[in-house]
């Protein structure tokens, strides 16, 4: 660090470098069990930031990593994943019915280990003209898997380790009383069985860049506190 000091009689200027505390006690110590009498308190104003070029280096490499991993977690899943279309269906909504009732053709979940199904549901239907309630019913043992809509229109839902069987998907719509017609309106519903789990993959993909997160909030934190032990601080 180059500084000046000036008086009215004489301008002294002087160069210094940041020499860590362990170093400067070791040197006139000379004992192994020699340690600082304290902490450092505050940031010196040429203390280098932890923060720099190797720290830069290291987040960047481990937010590659998490990338990486993302990428092959989607590659394996994508392998060992049947995401097999069980039913694919869509029907015109009813313009004036206040409830309509619509049914998929009958298919078969196969006794295997892989028995997860997924619902998804699409509709061009308005949250103030009505919503879709869906369902999966067991032909063989009457038994009903309800999907939760979350509130939502159009939604998703997992059925996790389902029995083996025969199956309709049941859609019901339900419009409130003496609500005006509506025309041009749809309902999509398609079943997949196996359809994997996508955390696997976000989790990854979410921390990837985290590491760079903390990396430029601590060198930024790091350079705040310089400058408030500076005499010299910037105005807030």
């Amino acid at each position: 660090m180059l500084s000046v000091e000036r008086t009215p009689e004489e301008t002294t200027w002087s160069e210094g470098e940041y020499i860590p505390a362990e170093q400067v006690w070791a040197a006139f110590g000379g004992k192994e069990k020699a340690k600082p009498g304290g902490e450092p308190k505050g940031v010196a104003p040429h203390q280098p930031n932890p923060y720099g070029a190797m720290a830069f280096t290291r987040a960047v490499v481990q937010g590659g990593v998490l990338f990486a991993a993302a990428l092959v977690l989607a590659a394996l899943s994508a392998m060992v994943t049947a995401k097999q279309p069980l039913v694919q269906a869509s029907w015109t909504v009813d313009p004036v019915l206040t409830e309509q009732v619509m049914l998929t053709q009958e298919f078969t979940l196969p006794s295997s280990k892989r028995r997860n199904l997924r619902l998804d549901v699409n509709t061009t239907v308005t949250s103030g003209e009505g919503i879709v309630h869906a369902a999966l019913l067991n032909l063989d043992t009457g038994d009903a898997y309800l999907i939760d809509d979350q509130g939502n229109q159009s939604y998703s839902g997992t059925l996790r380790d389902v029995s083996a069987g025969r199956y309709v998907a049941r859609l019901e719509l339900a419009r409130p009383t003496g609500n005006t017609a509506i025309t041009g309106r749809a309902v999509q519903l398609s079943v997949i069985r196996d359809p994997g789990s996508p955390l696997l993959v976000w989790i990854p993909l979410l921390f990837a860049p985290t590491s760079l997160l903390f990396y430029f909030l601590g060198r930024s934190s790091f350079e705040t506190k310089r400058w408030a032990n500076s005499d010299h601080a910037p105005e807030s």
